[in-house]
This record gives C-alpha cells, structure tokens and sequence, in this order.
C-alpha cells in the first residue's frame, strides 16, 4: 500500500504540480493569491475527504518550501463518521504535528476551510465540537517563533486535496520525505 501512495504522489508531483520561480493561483472569485513563502518558511496545505460509505475519512498535507518545491507529505486515514470541519480540523492537527516533528520555527499553515482558519484565529475558547482539536492546535503551535493560518481557494490546495482523496484504500498514517 506504502509504494502505491508513492507512487501515486510522485505521478502527482510530475505531472500535476510544476513548481515556477513565482507561482500563482488566481481565480476570478479569490481575493487571496498565493506565493511561495518567504525564505526559511515552510507553508503547509492540509485538507480532508470524507468517505461515509466506508465510514472513514482521510487527510493529506504538503509542505513547500519558499521554492515551491514539496520537501514532505503525507496522509492519514481516520475511522468513523466525522463531520467536514472536524475532518478538515485533523488534517491540519497532522500538518502541525509534521512541523513540530521537524522543528520548525516558522511556518504557515494553509487551508480551504474558512471556519477551522476564522476559529483558529479567534482570542475566545471554542466550545464548538471541534473546539478541543482547536484548543490542541493552538497549544502545538506556541513553540514556533512565527505562526499563521491562511484560508485558501480549493485551486490552491490540489496537492493536499489529491493526497486526502487517495486515503480511500490506504489505512493508517503513511508520511513521504
């Protein structure tokens, strides 16, 4: 299973993403437009799918450099019925875990879900369902010197979405250096 995701993701890296000295995702209806980050940042795009059938959803994370260039990845597949932003929420708790794992001071964590990005950046405590892995999140991310979350379009996070969708026959956490 391991090889087919490595596989699967280099195909991805190949073909679908071809990194440009200044890469952009523009959309008529985005008011965010993304860049590289700057030097000795690492950005991180996470995102989630959800596969209710099969009552089990998965995550998929990319780090970039200020390259544009993938320096990890990985997914992980959850078990039970969750909702969309308490999936989305997981898949970033994954993304800030791979950044403390590697001690990174300073990153950026993207995503394209608005809510998990306008609580994560909310002063008041979360007492939604999500709150907890809010609160986790929040607690992971005092150690970096810089820290933000970003919300961004879907065009901008296929890398992370592609990763989350191939979870559906993989089980467990699979990450790619």
């Amino acid at each position: 299973t391991a090889s087919k995701i490595r596989g699967y993701v280099d195909m991805i890296f190949e073909h679908i993403y071809k990194p440009v000295p200044v890469n952009r995702c523009e959309t008529i209806a985005s008011s965010y437009n993304w860049s590289p980050p700057p030097p000795g940042t690492v950005m991180f795009f996470s995102d989630a799918a959800l596969f209710h059938d099969f009552n089990k959803s998965g995550a998929g994370v990319v780090a970039l450099d200020h390259m544009g260039q993938c320096i990890k990845a990985c997914t992980e597949v959850f078990s039970g019925s969750l909702t969309p932003e308490m999936a989305e929420a997981l898949a970033l708790r994954r993304a800030v875990d791979m950044a403390r794992e590697d001690n990174l001071f300073h990153v950026i964590f993207a995503t394209d879900c608005l809510s998990l990005v306008q609580r994560l950046k909310s002063k008041a405590h979360d007492r939604s369902v999500v709150g907890s892995v809010i609160d986790d999140i929040k607690m992971a991310t005092l150690g970096f010197s810089s820290v933000s979350f970003l919300h961004v379009r879907r065009q901008c996070n296929v890398l992370a979405h592609v990763l989350a969708r191939s979870c559906f026959n993989s089980s467990g956490l699979c990450v790619f250096n």
